[in-house]
């Protein structure tokens, strides 16, 4: 089984209208400041060293800190368009000819579906934005703009990855806080007709290494017991509620050691600039990437990288 989309506009067209829209955007800063997808300028690694500031911070001042790493289930398919609409006008003052064009653009697009040899009828597509676009993912940062203003987290966005962070002089008191401002944000999904995928929605507690975190803190958003973890993979970086990075150098040594494979293979037939291309693509990429971050784990987890690293290709 498979589905087709029919396209909406011609292209041209939904680049222009994206340019403008994102233009009039950026000129009167109406995109919130912790959206960093799909914003020139901005990228993954600003997300993550935004997070790790704010724990670092909290953690040097001795206090306990909630980060939840939200999981949207199908949030671009799930964008009501009323909804969207709605924002455009009133939240962002889009009127017009303007916000007409964007509205064809939502409502004027149909799919169908295909089951061997079998096809359906067309039907009108009512909730999404079209993820393989141009205009597609500017539209959905408009529909979640505002979810950093309706609690006291600390918002993190890169389009749909989601992290709300606090901090707190307790556990006691974050208990309380964390309750709290979780259902405003329960209330805001409501309202705006997202769903988080429970399963895969975990939380973790951070501070100093050696302290005892009480195990009986739980946290439920619409009746669902949300899971701890002690690490997650955020944005292509795993990050560990101590701080320390290591199960994040251990995931870089197995790509460097896959990589040295590889390329002891490809140097009997390459020639050494084209192996320099292959070292820079497979190599040098994972070991730069987000390196702000973990490259403020211990001098002793470095170094192994480095003398691994120096061994395989030096």
């Amino acid at each position: 089984m498979k589905g087709k989309v029919l396209p909406p506009i011609n292209k041209v067209f939904e680049k222009l209208l994206h340019d403008r829209l994102y233009s009039y955007l950026e000129h009167n800063k109406l995109l919130t400041d912790f959206q960093c997808g799909f914003r020139r300028g901005l990228s993954t690694e600003l997300a993550i060293n935004d997070l790790q500031n704010f724990l670092t911070q909290n953690i040097d001042k001795g206090k306990v800190t909630f980060s939840i790493f939200l999981d949207l289930a199908k949030a671009f398919d799930t964008v009501n368009h009323d909804i969207l609409l709605h924002k455009l006008d009133i939240q962002y003052g889009i009127k017009g000819l303007p916000l007409s064009l964007l509205k064809k653009y939502l409502e004027n697009r149909s799919y169908y579906v295909v089951i061997n040899d079998s096809r359906s009828e067309i039907a009108k597509i009512t909730c999404d934005v079209p993820q393989c676009s141009t205009l597609g993912p500017l539209l959905f940062l408009l529909y979640v703009n505002d979810l950093p203003i309706v609690s006291n987290f600390k918002t993190i966005l890169f389009a749909d990855d989601t992290v709300l962070s606090l901090s707190a002089n307790s556990i006691h008191e974050l208990t309380t806080k964390v309750s709290q401002e979780l259902e405003s944000v329960d209330n805001w999904l409501k309202y705006n007709k997202l769903s988080l995928n429970y399963n895969k929605t975990q939380y973790m507690l951070f501070t100093k290494q050696n302290e005892y975190i009480d195990t009986n803190f739980n946290v439920q958003i619409n009746n669902h017991l949300l899971s701890r973890t002690e690490c997650v993979k955020y944005l292509g970086v795993i990050i560990d509620d101590k701080l320390i990075w290591k199960p994040h150098t251990t995931l870089v040594k197995k790509q460097v050691s896959k990589a040295s494979g590889i390329i002891c293979t490809l140097r009997h037939y390459l020639p050494f600039k084209s192996l320099k291309t292959v070292y820079y693509s497979i190599v040098y990429s994972h070991l730069r990437y987000a390196i702000t971050s973990w490259g403020s784990s211990s001098f002793s987890t470095l170094n192994i990288l480095n003398i691994i690293h120096n061994n395989k290709f030096f």
